[in-house]
C-alpha cells in the first residue's frame, strides 16, 4: 500500500520543523510538502497532491478555518486536520463546518498526532480529547442517562454521517451547511435517526454517537479504552468509547 502523503502548514518555523521530524521517522507516512502561510499551501497543493494537510488554526494571512475551506475547494479528496493552540469548542464546530476531518491541540502527544493522521486516512473524524470532553459535557448535563438505546446497525450511510456530526457538537443548521443540504432535509433525517436509535433529542443522539463509536477522539477521555486495528499495514491505535459505560 502506498504511504500516506502528508503536508504540514504552520507559520511557526520551529513547530513545523518539529512536526516534520516527527512524521519523517514514522513508517508509512511521507511528508511531501511544507508551507508557512495559506497562499503558499494553495500554490503547492496541486503539485504535491497530499492525502492529508495538517494546518494551523492561527495561519496567516487567512486563518486555518478559511484555509480549510480553500483547500477543500481546490482539492476535495484531501483531508484536513486543524491544529489549534486553544481548546475552544466553537473553533471545533467551525473547523468541521469548513470541511476539516480532524481538530487537535498543538500540545497533543506525538502518538496522538500520528494516530490522527492514520485514523483520518481510514475515514474517521478525530478530535482532541480536551475539546471532546467540553463538547460532551454540554450534552451529558441534559441527556437522560437512563435511556435504553437501540442499535445503530439500521442506519444508512447518510444517517451515520449526520449522527457523527451531531456527536461532534454541530447544530441542525451547521450540519445542513456542512453537508450542502437544507435544514429541512437534515430535520427529516434526524426524525428517522431518532426513531431508529430510540432517542428524543440532539443531546441524547450525541451521547449515542459517542457510546456507539460513531465519533472518534484522539487521546483517551475517561470513559475511553484503547483498541488496536490492523488493515495489513502498520498497526493503528484507536480510541473507541466503551458502549457499556
Amino acid at each position: 500500500m502506498n504511504p500516506i502523503r502528508l503536508m504540514l502548514v504552520d507559520d511557526n518555523d520551529l513547530f513545523r520543523a518539529q512536526l516534520v521530524k516527527l512524521f519523517e521517522s514514522e513508517v508509512g507516512i511521507v511528508v511531501v510538502g511544507e508551507a508557512s502561510d495559506s497562499w503558499n499551501v494553495l500554490s503547492q497543493i496541486d503539485k504535491v497532491q497530499p492525502d492529508i494537510v495538517m494546518v494551523s488554526l492561527s495561519l496567516t494571512p487567512v486563518d486555518g478555518i478559511i484555509s480549510t475551506k480553500l483547500i477543500m475547494r481546490r482539492r476535495p479528496s484531501t483531508k484536513v486536520i486543524v491544529l489549534a493552540a486553544r481548546e475552544e469548542p466553537r473553533w471545533l464546530s467551525q473547523a468541521i463546518q469548513a470541511g476539516a476531518a480532524g481538530y487537535l491541540s498543538k500540545s497533543s502527544s506525538a502518538a496522538d498526532l500520528r494516530a490522527a493522521v492514520r485514523m483520518t486516512t481510514m475515514g474517521w473524524s478525530v478530535v482532541d480529547k480536551a475539546v471532546g470532553r467540553r463538547v460532551l459535557g454540554r450534552y451529558h448535563d441534559v441527556a437522560d442517562g437512563s435511556e435504553i438505546y437501540r442499535s445503530s446497525e439500521s442506519l444508512t450511510r447518510r444517517e451515520r454521517e449526520i449522527l457523527e456530526l451531531v456527536g461532534l457538537g454541530l447544530s441542525r443548521s451547521e450540519i445542513a451547511e456542512r453537508l450542502g443540504c437544507s435544514r429541512r432535509t437534515v430535520n427529516t433525517h434526524l426524525t428517522t435517526i431518532f426513531i431508529k436509535i430510540g432517542v428524543r433529542n440532539l443531546a441524547q443522539a450525541a451521547v449515542f454517537a459517542v457510546k456507539h463509536e460513531l465519533v472518534r477522539w484522539t487521546g483517551a477521555p475517561e470513559n475511553v479504552s484503547p483498541h488496536v486495528v490492523s488493515d495489513g499495514n502498520p498497526v493503528v491505535e484507536e480510541c473507541a468509547v466503551r458502549a457499556d459505560q
